[in-house]
């Protein structure tokens, strides 16, 4: 497996892992700090979604620093940041 295919594939696995409540914590957590959203997380779910994408066949060889603490971030934000789903935050929101 590629790179970009291990990214495509944890993109579309964390995009349909996730409810909607969860995209919008992360949504929000992005709209506040876009940088460093994920800083104070990384030892609570940023370590499980690495070993859940790990657990999914996605392994850390077949990235090109080999470890998910490098990518997951990218994933998680290519996975939620994207305009349907904001829109339907957007709409979860308004009720």
């Amino acid at each position: 497996m590629t790179y970009e295919e291990c990214m495509v594939e944890a993109i579309n696995y964390l995009r349909e892992q996730f409810p909607l409540e969860v995209k919008k914590q992360i949504y929000d957590m992005y709209l506040e700090d876009p940088k460093e959203w994920y800083v104070e997380h990384h030892f609570f779910w940023g370590m499980h979604i690495r070993n859940e994408l790990r657990n999914h066949g996605l392994k850390d060889e077949f990235l090109p620093t080999g470890n998910w603490d490098d990518y997951y971030v990218e994933a998680i934000e290519k996975a939620v940041l994207i305009p349907e789903i904001i829109k339907a935050i957007k709409e979860l929101e308004n009720g």
